[in-house]
């Protein structure tokens, strides 16, 4: 049960880095007055109801970049308001006509909780992407997490406590590893003095062997010629 609830955790905490990764990657690559992107994606947090019940207030959405000429009605795009009273403020609506009849492109939009379409129309200069997913439970988990104390209490020690234990498996790994390769260099080393050892022994045997010579006992000869004398 330990061994399945580390597991969680450590999936958990994966993908949790990957998406802080992901997030300060989307915004260190992103230049200008521009909305942070990442690989042409944007992450936002609905902020208001105009679009319930489809996105509740806090749910987070991924758009992404597409040309003006692939939008379609029926699409839910956001955009720079061309509202003079917005300010050029991002918005999520629909995108409820599409006007070909000149260029460029012109694209009439509505909030889903709207009864009336938005009184000035955008462009596709002013479109950021097209959504292409939501989620209410990320978004209020990112919510959550936007604040500062339960960010650093919740994501930035535990992750800083994740990383750390990591690095000491990784060292004792690798301090493992390193033993047993000296072991089994010594190992080595030994089982070749011994057979060097041996070799010697047996090529001592030989050498032994090959320099034994018939002795000749001059006292035997000499007797065996004196017989020879007498006989004679």
């Amino acid at each position: 049960m330990k061994r399945v609830l580390a597991s969680i955790v450590s999936i958990l905490s994966i993908l949790i880095i990957l998406f802080c990764v992901f997030v300060l990657l989307t915004v260190v690559m992103t230049g200008g007055n521009r909305v942070p992107s990442f690989m042409g994606v944007s992450i936002f947090r609905v902020a208001s109801g105009s679009m319930t019940p489809t996105l509740p207030v806090g749910t987070l959405i991924l758009v992404k970049e597409t040309p003006a000429d692939r939008i379609q009605e029926g699409d839910v795009i956001t955009f720079y308001s061309s509202d003079p009273s917005l300010n050029r403020m991002i918005v999520t609506h629909r995108v409820v006509a599409v006007d070909n009849s000149s260029a460029p492109i012109r694209f009439v939009t509505r909030g889903d909780a709207n009864l009336v379409d938005d009184e000035y129309s955008t462009t596709g200069k002013d479109i950021i992407g097209v959504m292409f997913f939501s989620s209410l439970f990320i978004g209020s988990i990112v919510k959550i997490v936007s604040s500062p104390l339960v960010f650093f209490l919740f994501l930035v020690i535990p992750l800083f406590l994740f990383l750390i234990l990591n690095v000491l498996k990784t060292v004792r790994m690798a301090s493992t590893l390193a033993e047993q390769i000296d072991g089994s260099e010594v190992d080595s080393a030994t089982l070749t003095e011994e057979g060097a050892s041996d070799l010697s022994e047996e090529d001592s045997r030989h050498v032994s062997s090959d320099s034994q010579v018939d002795v000749i006992d001059p006292l035997n000869v000499n007797h065996d010629s004196n017989e020879d004398s007498l006989n004679e």
